[in-house]
């Protein structure tokens, strides 16, 4: 098994990549503060976010932190860094392979630009690893494996075994964070349940694997119909920023007139839950704005965030898991193969 360096997409995971790393994530749950191992000491590492980002940045800054490491922060490299003057992408990442950082974290508004940043490092630093915190409505990688090691969690063997029943619900066609879990789930042999509006699907390369991989998927706009045979519900807000029309005339009102009515469709309501399995658990990425209110969080089902003081959290996990995955990466062995 060869050693990833560049982190771009969920293709690059399978079962055994994955256990590996959440057994990694595991251990660093367990491991006292004050004993956290020094790896990045003396390592500078880039956070490269043209798009905005509260638990993606804060949770790989903190992992970068509390593994001796230095986070250089660039938020909203749009307009704080060279991209405001025209500068291309190739010549900001070249340029921060120059100014040798030790590893670039980059969020960018266009899919696609992650493997842009990886090819001009491997052709121009080939030593730099690039990770995709987020590519437009590409992918979004990272948040892949802390879903998955969310659910893992909780439904370890039902998971490993393809006994689960999963339903990804909201924006099929613009989330890459369902892009990024779908490709996953495949590998696991999961039933998924895909709830959105007609006409809102995943990919069409998406689809197109799972249906070589004989998964077992229905797709539907009655978000109630499944719910008592769902193990575990992955929420999404409508992405109206990927929207284009209405984002370039700003018109703030038909972007909450949208929300709204997707939220009435494919929100949790008093009706919905009652219907859910008892033992099924609620994630959702974050940020959400009216899709789960905040009544859901007192329930126990709801790991999205922590109910109290140290209980199951999906952002938790967030932290743990790019710990283990910074670790990976940067982790020297004798035979540099295999993680």
């Amino acid at each position: 098994m060869a050693k990833i360096k560049h982190i771009i997409s969920a293709d690059q995971f399978d079962p055994l990549v994955l256990e590996k790393i959440f057994e990694e994530a595991e251990k660093i749950r367990k491991t006292e503060e004050g004993s956290l191992d020094t790896l990045l000491e003396n390592k500078s590492i880039a956070l490269l976010f043209w798009e905005p980002s509260t638990r993606t940045f804060l949770s790989f800054y903190n992992a970068i932190l509390k593994l001796g490491g230095l986070p250089i922060p660039i938020l909203n490299a749009g307009k704080f860094s060279s991209a405001i003057k025209g500068e291309s992408l190739k010549d900001t990442i070249r340029s921060a392979a120059d100014l040798k950082v030790d590893g670039i974290i980059m969020r960018h508004n266009q899919e696609g630009s992650a493997k842009i940043a990886s090819d001009t490092m491997d052709r121009y630093a080939p030593k730099i690893p690039v990770i995709n915190a987020g590519d437009g409505k590409g992918e979004h990688p990272t948040q892949m494996l802390l879903d998955i090691y969310t659910i893992w969690r909780a439904k370890k063997e039902e998971l490993k075994e393809g006994k689960l029943t999963g339903a990804l619900v909201g924006d099929l066609q613009d989330s890459r964070v369902l892009h990024s879990d779908v490709k996953a789930l495949i590998k696991y042999k999961t039933r998924l349940i895909l709830i959105s509006e007609k006409g809102n699907n995943l990919p069409k390369e998406i689809l197109e694997e799972m249906e070589r991989k004989k998964i077992d998927y229905i797709k539907t706009d009655d978000i109630k119909k499944f719910a008592p045979g769902i193990d575990f519900w992955i929420f999404t807000r409508l992405q109206t920023e990927r929207r284009g029309a209405y984002l370039m005339e700003r018109k703030e009102g038909i972007h909450t007139q949208l929300q709204r009515k997707f939220n009435q469709r494919f929100g949790i309501t008093e009706s919905l839950i009652s219907k859910m399995k008892n033992d099924a658990i609620i994630l959702h990425p974050l940020p959400r704005v009216g899709e789960i209110p905040e009544w859901v969080d007192k329930d126990e089902r709801a790991i999205y965030l922590a109910r109290k003081e140290n209980a199951e959290s999906q952002v938790t996990n967030g932290l743990y898991l790019r710990m283990a995955l910074l670790k990976m990466i940067f982790r020297k062995t004798k035979t540099q193969a295999g993680w």
